[in-house]
């Protein structure tokens, strides 16, 4: 079948830093990326690479359906609506924590099995 043939020496570097973690909002077109200092998005064609947080994110997820990126922390995990602009600065504001991992006890983690 016929496909896009894309140039590949011609196509941008988005970044050079160490990437831990990559998720795709091909709705939106935009590239989720963990670097050693913290999340990040851009553009899918590689530009406008903005920084959503500093803390040091461990792992990510883009939710199309329910419009949100979830992302987590060594302190909880952490939502926020899915970027349409990264060129617009993101606020604290649209970032909340939705779990703190020091409020759950080994013995809640138990019951959850259990059920």
């Amino acid at each position: 079948g016929r496909g896009v043939t894309y140039d590949i020496h011609n196509m941008p570097v988005l970044t050079n830093k160490n990437v831990l973690a990559l998720q795709v909002d091909a709705i939106n077109r935009k590239l989720y990326v963990i670097l050693d200092d913290g999340l990040y998005v851009a553009n899918a064609n590689g530009e406008n690479l903005t920084q959503i947080t500093d803390g040091a994110a461990l792992t990510l997820v883009v939710d199309a359906e329910r419009n949100s990126l979830y992302w987590s922390e060594e302190d909880g995990v952490w939502a926020m609506p899915l970027v349409t602009h990264p060129q617009n600065i993101i606020s604290d504001m649209q970032r909340s924590r939705i779990l703190n991992v020091n409020t759950i006890e080994a013995v809640e983690r138990m019951l959850i099995l259990e059920n």
